[in-house]
């Protein structure tokens, strides 16, 4: 045995897992390490360094194609980093559907990676990525799909600058699915509430009804809106509140708490009960978390 191997075991960094582990939570790959979240939006970037203790730095935005912002910032980004690493969040050019009788078999959250079409079959579309989320209590599934293209394109910038994608991922999707974990884990067990949640993060918007536990119907539409402007928002949340039953919660949950947007949406929706659950640096601590 080596003894850096010797080292390793004795730090427990032997039973950790591998930073380029997708399978594994970013805390447990990256553990003791820098690393930068990059959020991709249409025009802009915003990015924070996280330190060894896993804490936020301050956040930045660049404006301009990720492309050139890339070759620009690369010396820097990879200055707040040991050995190059950087979550990603993309917020363009992506769909949430809702489905049914997806595999479920064991890994199939990792095989979809892999070999989609073995998990989602004739829905699979070669010019796409995938990621899904399964009900653990239904045979219904979020399934995300992002273009392919833009996703190469990324991944081809960041490595030709000497950077490395520890994971790409959909910041509107990371933060719904973040959200459903938790709410079944709070329930222990117990029956779903009746809630709709509605979802925003950089533009784009995700509302999803849960009936008895059953998540029922879903829209979502990536930029569908800019600033503080609401219309487009309740204009696909609207028929689907109509079908709630009295009583039914409104969830509101945003990339940033306190936003034109956030405050706009609640002033709106307050009056019907809705609760806005949105933590301070939202999206942030759900990527550098998950």
């Amino acid at each position: 045995m080596k003894l850096d191997d010797i080292k390793d075991v004795l730090s427990f960094q032997a039973f950790r897992p591998d930073p380029d582990d997708s399978s594994a939570a970013i805390p447990k790959r990256l553990a003791g390490k820098k690393f930068v979240i990059l959020n991709i939006s249409k025009g802009y970037v915003t990015w924070r360094p996280v330190d060894k203790k896993g804490v936020l730095g301050q956040l930045v935005k660049v404006d301009g194609e990720f492309m050139n912002i890339a070759a620009e910032m690369a010396d820097e980004w990879r200055n707040h980093t040991d050995s190059g690493w950087v979550v990603l969040s993309l917020n363009n050019r992506f769909i949430i559907t809702l489905e049914s009788n997806l595999s479920r078999k064991p890994g199939a959250e990792r095989m979809i990676r892999a070999n989609p079409r073995s998990v989602i079959g004739t829905k699979y579309d070669r010019g796409k990525r995938y990621a899904l989320h399964h009900n653990p209590e239904t045979s219904a599934s979020l399934l995300l799909a992002c273009e392919e293209s833009m996703i190469k394109t990324v991944e081809d910038a960041l490595l030709d600058n000497g950077l490395k994608p520890a994971r790409i991922c959909c910041g509107l999707f990371a933060m719904v699915e973040d959200y459903l974990r938790r709410e079944h884990a709070a329930r222990k067990g117990g029956s779903g509430k009746d809630m709709a949640l509605i979802a925003c993060c950089d533009g784009s918007v995700c509302v999803l009804v849960q009936k008895k536990g059953q998540w029922s119907e879903l829209r979502s539409r990536s930029g569908l809106f800019s600033g503080g402007d609401i219309e487009p928002i309740m204009t696909i949340a609207t028929p689907l509140l109509s079908g709630m039953e009295a009583g039914s919660s409104i969830v509101l949950l945003h990339d940033q708490p306190q936003s034109q947007v956030a405050t706009n949406l609640m002033g709106h929706l307050q009056p019907y009960g809705a609760v806005d659950v949105t933590q301070n640096d939202h999206l942030w601590m759900v990527l550098a978390q998950n």
